[in-house]
């Protein structure tokens, strides 16, 4: 696995909220619920991702959570070094501690490295703008559901 569970939810919350270009907050109940991911784990995340300032928060009714940058410069690699912090940067594929400031490593150590500058560079270059204007106009899930597909395609084509 690549990037932790979290982090996956993370990136589907943040591209869930610039698809969706809503009016205003979304609730993260309702957001969850469109996600398929459970309420009180999404709560977790969305803490952390307003701590940051990737996201704002605003209580009350009416209240929910929005982008708190620009989707266009908030990029992927923002969010994995919130959620997953350096582990991407600099942790052995295989686990093995000290794997990369060692002088003998693991065997996959010399493509890692290759295959890892690829990712992180990819991972970079894409802002949460890109992916949302990628989506735009075509039927995506980012849940398990056809059903959620087609709500999130008809939710952005009414805006």
């Amino acid at each position: 696995m690549l990037l932790s569970h979290s982090c996956e939810y993370a990136i589907r919350t943040l591209l869930h909220i610039a698809a969706v270009q809503a009016d205003g907050p979304i609730a993260v109940r309702e957001i969850a619920g469109a996600l398929e991911v459970p309420t009180a784990t999404l709560a977790k995340i969305v803490q952390s991702l307003t701590r940051h300032g990737l996201l704002v928060s605003q209580k009350g009714p009416g209240g929910g959570v929005a982008l708190g940058r620009s989707a266009a410069s908030v990029t992927l690699l923002d969010v994995v070094d919130v959620i997953d912090g350096p582990s991407l940067r600099t942790q052995c594929v295989l686990g093995v501690p000290g794997c990369c400031d060692a002088t003998v490593h693991c065997p996959l150590h010399d493509r890692w490295c290759v295959v890892r500058e690829q990712i992180l560079e990819a991972f970079g270059a894409r802002s949460l703008q890109d992916l949302a204007d990628d989506l735009a106009g075509r039927e995506y899930a980012l849940a398990g559901s056809a059903h959620h597909a087609e709500t999130l395609r008809s939710s952005r084509q009414g805006r």
